[in-house]
């Protein structure tokens, strides 16, 4: 998919096939942040707590199942919230990319021990920085879309 009419047209059709779970996850879902907030979340806020719930998905599922099931849900939630599509995609990306490298199941760590024939815990020591790093580089990304964005727009000649 190269040109925003077949994305959109993406878009409207997960989001016609999964009215019922749209409706629920973006009214019904948001309503645990009242408490804490004294308006609604705004879109950061929001994108906030999906980063959150990806890691922690990504921290107990194999990566290709997070992204199976989570997609097809948040995809339909981009549009109210006027959030880039590639932009999220990056996100998710980062996401995963952290989740190989986080125990329970981080897979890279498993790769990593067995490759270098090193104990498990050892290797969990060693990519711990780098993980953080991720983790800042996720916040970065999160928060300034233009670092992810300024490739593909430059590229495809939309607005800089």
């Amino acid at each position: 998919i190269t040109d925003r009419g077949s994305v959109n047209a993406a878009v409207a059709t997960t989001e016609s096939e999964l009215g019922p779970v749209h409706v629920l996850v973006n009214n019904a879902g948001w309503d645990i942040f009242k408490p804490f907030t004294k308006t609604d979340p705004g879109e950061w806020d929001r994108l906030i707590a999906i980063n959150l719930i990806l890691l922690a998905l990504g921290m107990f599922l194999e990566v290709f199942s997070v992204m199976l099931l989570m997609v097809p849900i948040l995809i339909p939630l981009l549009v109210p919230l006027g959030i880039d599509p590639i932009h999220f995609g990056v996100v998710i990306v980062i996401n995963m990319e952290i989740a190989l490298l986080t125990p329970p199941v981080g897979l890279n760590l498993f790769v990593i021990a067995n490759i270098s024939k090193t104990p498990l815990a050892e290797v969990v020591r060693g990519t711990m920085p780098f993980v953080l790093l991720m983790l800042g580089l996720l916040i970065l990304l999160t928060y300034v879309p233009q670092v992810s964005l300024w490739l593909p727009r430059f590229l495809m000649g939309g607005p800089g």
